[in-house]
């Protein structure tokens, strides 16, 4: 049996919720380099409403449009595709290439050992590289909540309950049920251009966007006590690298570091005002009474497991507020 050398590469599907884009954005690719291997993100180019598949199968579909001649706004894209490039030849036999997938009775053992030990390792590569766009696209098109799994508290209701008389079990009166919608934005052509371009310097976002995005998923997923730890540990992460970027241009004793490193953050937030590149700007976006409550409802889960008071339109305003601190000293910081 004859073989051809071939340049092969791998693809692989991810199915995600809460992702949203611009009509113009239906098909777009972005190209990168990771882990010495080149990628390619590729979004659904054709809507799927006039296939014949369930619906729960559709790559993509509108959800938003303009009345006047229907025309496309807004996609909901269910699935992407990453294709990784191997970058190195592989001999396949023709007939395998003629045929569908999988034929074991055209491969000798060796070689669907080779295979499987190679489709094993582009599949955990490829998963790396999944993750790092998600998280280069949510920090650059400031969408934090795509892929954001749709995760409901075990001790969240959305109706149901009833009332009935105890005697006989009949039922007299219903909840009614409570329709929660979840909030999506879309990413814009601009928001998809600015990720291809830190995708391309392979570039990482800071680590407390992680907090940041982590902070606004669990708000969305009633899971308010996890909400304020992750928003309090963005906030630190934020202030603590603002303060002392200095140091690291300089010439320190390692102990001077982590006498910093180890001050006490109400004292750092309090004394904020003295830095010297404060102005005005750093006025309207420094809250520092909503940032001493974030870390008094921090304090009272940690210290005593006090849940009470947390309220959801609360932590989404508090989240706003550090959300915006993080772009704001990311930019300052250089890190944008």
């Amino acid at each position: 049996m004859g073989h051809k050398v071939v340049q092969a590469k791998s693809s692989h599907e991810y199915w995600l919720d809460r992702f949203c884009i611009a009509a113009e954005v239906l098909g777009a690719k972005h190209l990168f380099g990771h882990a010495g291997r080149y990628i390619s993100v590729e979004l659904p180019a054709t809507p799927q409403e006039d296939s014949k598949l369930l619906r729960e199968f559709w790559d993509v579909e509108c959800y938003k449009w303009l009345s006047a001649g229907h025309v496309p706004l807004e996609y909901k894209v269910n699935r992407i595709r990453l294709r990784v490039m191997i970058g190195t030849d592989i001999a396949v036999p023709e007939e395998a290439l003629k045929v569908s997938p999988r034929r074991d009775e055209l491969f000798t053992k060796p070689e669907r050992d080779q295979l499987d030990n190679l489709i094993k390792e582009q599949s955990g590569l490829a998963l790396d590289a999944f993750r790092y766009w998600l998280s280069v696209l949510r920090w650059k098109s400031r969408v934090g909540h795509i892929g954001e799994p749709q995760v409901r508290n075990s001790g969240h209701s959305t109706g149901g309950a009833a009332l009935q008389d105890s005697a006989s079990g009949h039922r007299f009166w219903l909840q009614g049920h409570i329709i929660v919608a979840q909030g999506s934005k879309a990413v814009t052509p601009s928001g998809w251009q600015l990720a291809q371009a830190a995708l391309k310097e392979s570039k990482s976002p800071p680590i407390w966007f992680d907090f940041v995005f982590q902070g606004e998923q669990r708000i969305n997923n009633h899971d308010l006590t996890g909400a304020v730890l992750s928003l309090a540990i963005a906030l630190e992460a934020i202030v603590r690298t603002l303060v002392t970027h200095h140091l690291s241009e300089l010439s320190i004793e390692p102990l001077i570091s982590k006498i910093v490193d180890r001050a006490n953050f109400r004292s750092i937030l309090s004394g904020l005002r003295s830095l010297s590149f404060w102005d005005d700007d750093w006025e309207q976006v420094v809250d520092f009474s909503t940032f001493n409550a974030l870390m008094d409802y921090r304090d009272r889960v940690m210290h005593s497991a006090d849940t009470k008071d947390l309220e959801r339109k609360k932590l989404r305003a508090t989240h706003a507020k550090v959300e915006a601190l993080a772009y704001f000293v990311s930019e300052f910081l250089g890190k944008e």
